[in-house]
């Protein structure tokens, strides 16, 4: 598949567009032709930006894969000219595209494997401040001192 028989999945985008939103269904994914996309997850009333996504990344992918609502919300950084690939259309773009398929198992792979090592990161903080634990505990019950420090 060139890049002409992918021009009829492009669509333009203005800055500030709102792609999807987290929680939405999700029956298509996109593909950054040009300029960039944020993808940002709301935490209590403030949006995080999650990553910012420039030409040859796409995103929206798993709601394809998983039938899952969004797991988080997309909005267009910059002007942006973006592939818009429906459900429906993604089993032929990756029989014509092989590239598109090893590309999408390519991210997956990385973001499973930084979601291991984070959990790694957080099993390691969590015996750091379980072993920390007794001692904490033992200066908590301390009666202190003037000075702050437990009376000893």
């Amino acid at each position: 598949m060139n890049d002409a028989s992918l021009e009829r999945f492009a669509k333009d985008f203005a800055a500030g567009t709102v792609l999807f939103e987290e929680g939405q269904k999700g029956d298509h994914m996109y593909v950054v032709a040009n300029g960039q996309v944020e993808i940002r997850r709301k935490v209590g009333d403030v949006d995080h930006v999650l990553a910012v996504l420039m030409p040859g990344d796409f995103f929206g992918e798993m709601a394809i894969l998983e039938d899952q609502p969004r797991f988080a919300g997309a909005v267009a950084k910059t002007n942006a000219r973006l592939l818009r690939i429906e459900r429906s259309a993604f089993a032929d773009v990756l029989k014509q595209n092989v590239e598109i398929g090893v590309r999408i198992m390519r991210k997956l792979a990385a973001r499973h494997r930084r979601a291991e090592q984070r959990a790694q990161e957080a099993l390691t903080e969590l015996a750091r401040m379980k072993s920390a634990a007794p001692e904490l505990a033992a200066d908590a019950g301390q009666p202190e001192t003037a000075t702050g420090g437990p009376h000893v």
